[in-house]
């Protein structure tokens, strides 16, 4: 296996961040500059009043609030073939995710419509998870939520 250029640390590390006209420009400590228009990365609504960054992550400051940008946001808005890197990798984690979740239904004999049911999806979206064409995301139910008194403030 070979080493891409985004293997290596220095790809990754911050070394400085600022935003003029509109676009947000980033150097890296493999001495690489992105500069990416601003709207593509916040919207055309959110205006940036200020940037501060650190060595993994740009915080744009704005009126309503900070924005952090992780290195591989900007990253993957600047180098295609680190974007392609991106949605392969997920793709892999997406399948690998899926045959794991097969695999405990299975054993535990359990149908599809079981475990749909029970994680609240249609089985459609559990067969598409278990084939790894679809990445999960289980909503977040706090009705269910039941916490012991004593945990009550």
């Amino acid at each position: 296996m070979s080493i891409e250029r985004w293997d290596e640390p220095e790809y990754h590390q911050i070394k400085a961040a600022s935003i003029e006209n509109g676009v947000l420009a980033v150097s890296f400590a493999d001495n690489s500059l992105v500069a990416v228009p601003v709207t593509e990365l916040l919207g055309a609504q959110i205006k940036p009043v200020d940037v501060t960054f650190t060595d993994y992550e740009v915080v744009v400051h704005t009126a309503t609030g900070d924005v952090e940008l992780p290195w591989t946001a900007i990253r993957r808005m600047a180098d295609a073939e680190f974007e392609e890197h991106w949605v392969q990798m997920a793709a892999a984690e997406d399948r690998r995710v899926g045959a794991c979740i097969r695999k405990l239904r299975v054993t535990r004999n359990l149908t599809g419509r079981d475990v749909a049911i029970r994680a609240q999806i249609t089985p459609q979206s559990l067969s598409r998870i278990e084939h790894g064409h679809h990445d999960v995301a289980f909503p977040v139910s706090y009705t269910h939520l039941t916490l012991p008194t004593s945990d009550l403030v």
